[in-house]
C-alpha cells in the first residue's frame, strides 16, 4: 500500500514538473500600433496591433509596467 502511494505521488510530481505552459512566438512582420504607456504608472494593459508575414492583422493584449511613475 505504501509503495503504491509513493508511486502515485511520484507520478503526480513528475506530471506537474513536465507540464510547462506552451510558449509561442508571434509572427510579427509589421507593427501597426502599440498603446502608449509613458504617462501610466504601475501595471497597465497594452494592446499591440500587427500584421504577420502573410499580411493578416492581429491584436495582442498584454500587461506592462508603465514608465510614468514619478516620486514627488
Amino acid at each position: 500500500m505504501k509503495a503504491q502511494i509513493a508511486l502515485l505521488l511520484g507520478a503526480v510530481v513528475l506530471a506537474a514538473c513536465t507540464s510547462t505552459p506552451a510558449v509561442s512566438k508571434p509572427d510579427i512582420a509589421r507593427v501597426i500600433s502599440v498603446t502608449d504607456t509613458q504617462a501610466a504608472c504601475g501595471v497597465v494593459p497594452v494592446t499591440m496591433v500587427y500584421d504577420d508575414s502573410l499580411g493578416v492583422r492581429h491584436t495582442l493584449d498584454y500587461r506592462v509596467l508603465g514608465s510614468g511613475c514619478h516620486d514627488n
